[in-house]
């Protein structure tokens, strides 16, 4: 008989759901680095926490963060050289997440994170540079703040969906969108326009001519006609870049073992049961195997109960928006290689 279900995951012993609480008893962490800690390290937490070194504030006492607005705290990189990392690049984007998550808050982590790693590890000036070098190279391929995954997240696209948008451009948190910042985001989504360009854009958004896009304005104009348009060729060129490198066999379809290659090549290795509820989703016409356009049709949908999608989204590289993947091997030695695609029109 299977036993799976009664085998604990690394970190399963000495779990409990009140173990949150207790780091913030114990230790005085903050609220959301507990719970973060806690998520990702579960039972081991403790050996994590252990390394902790004083804030030097009155709240929270412990736990160091790397960079303001994220959970993730220095003695996070002290358990990860115990635990086998050894360059930056590895714990800026796998040890921890920041270089998915948004490159600008990694490349400010970057000159600590070495520091850290450095003492933990015995590195000599020598070392250290050429992996802040390293790691300064691997990081200016990733996007800025806005994550590549809200391109394809985007759906067509309720009131909330365009705010969630609005919200990311709005650098600065104003509550309205200048032209740097529509300057910023037709760069990241590949397009970047010319300062005629970018003028005449922002004169098409801004109704009122108050110099200035207002939240109303911006939801108004992402969801005229064109727009629409503009944005779904954006996300289907987006996912046919996606299928391509799943695709291993360069067949034109994909089977499950590819789906469940990739799961595994991105880090999750999600489960056969979910790679077959996955499979069954896509294959709308039941014939064994999915195409390119039933790919791109579930890509399209609102639902993503088992989080596959924005896995997929999440690993793509910015590259102006025209990079695909790292290149990585699977588990069974195959080379991916980069590939490249016209990702089509965006606030152009």
């Amino acid at each position: 008989t299977c036993n799976t279900l009664d085998i604990k995951l690394h970190g399963g012993e000495g779990y409990h759901k009140s173990l949150s609480t207790q780091l913030i008893q114990k230790y005085g962490v903050s609220e959301e680095v507990a719970n973060h800690l806690v998520k990702t390290y579960g039972g081991r937490v403790w050996e994590v926490v252990e390394k902790c070194k004083p804030t030097g504030k009155q709240w929270p006492r412990y736990g160091v963060q790397l960079v303001e607005g994220y959970p993730y705290i220095e003695a996070e990189i002290r358990f990860a050289c115990q635990e086998y990392a050894c360059t930056i690049e590895d714990v800026l984007s796998r040890r921890t997440r920041l270089a998915f998550l948004n490159s600008e808050a990694a490349q400010e982590a970057l000159p600590r994170v070495a520091d850290i790693m450095a003492e933990e590890l015995g590195w000599n000036k020598a070392t250290k540079k050429e992996q802040i070098k390293c790691a300064q190279k691997y990081l200016a391929a990733y996007g800025g703040r806005i994550p590549y995954e809200d391109g394809v997240a985007l759906r067509f696209l309720a009131h909330e969906d365009a705010m969630d948008m609005f919200r990311e451009i709005d650098r600065d948190g104003s509550g309205f969108i200048d032209p740097q910042e529509l300057k910023e985001i037709a760069t990241r989504l590949g397009n970047p326009l010319d300062d005629k360009q970018l003028k005449e854009l922002f004169r098409t958004i801004d109704t009122d001519k108050n110099g200035k896009i207002s939240a109303d304005e911006f939801v108004a104009w992402i969801n005229a006609e064109q727009s629409k348009n503009d944005v779904k060729r954006y996300l289907h060129a987006t996912a046919t870049v996606i299928f391509e490198e799943i695709d291993t066999d360069q067949s034109g379809f994909l089977d499950k073992a590819e789906l469940k290659a990739v799961t595994v090549r991105l880090g999750e290795d999600f489960t056969d049961k979910e790679i077959k509820k996955i499979f069954k989703e896509m294959d709308t016409d039941k014939d064994g195997k999915i195409s390119l356009q039933e790919f791109i049709a579930w890509m399209d949908k609102e639902n993503d109960k088992t989080g596959f999608r924005k896995l997929l989204a999440s690993h793509m590289q910015d590259n102006n928006m025209q990079g695909a993947w790292l290149d990585e091997k699977t588990p069974k030695g195959v080379t991916i290689k980069r590939k490249y695609t016209n990702s089509g029109s965006f606030l152009g």
